[in-house]
């Protein structure tokens, strides 16, 4: 959770962060869909959120950026 919400460095070699992997194997080989993550205060951002394998040295970049509020995601994910 520390890495999404940018908090702690990626879990990736290149600085990234996984946001989402394979659920049986939780192997890059399988894919993930990872991002860069930054944070400033409270507002947490995700950009160049791409495809990423471990076998291919690109990485399919969406044209996207999500930002959000870390204490509103973390509610969301433990609501009350």
């Amino acid at each position: 959770m520390a890495r999404v919400l940018g908090q702690a460095p990626g879990d990736l070699p290149d600085g990234r962060v996984s946001l989402y992997v394979c659920p049986e194997c939780e192997d890059l080989g399988c894919g993930a869909i990872t991002a860069r993550v930054s944070r400033d205060g409270d507002t947490v951002t995700w950009h160049d959120l791409g495809w990423q394998t471990d076998y291919e040295p690109e990485i399919e970049l969406a044209d996207r950026t999500v930002t959000f509020s870390a204490a509103e995601f973390l509610r969301e994910l433990h609501p009350a």
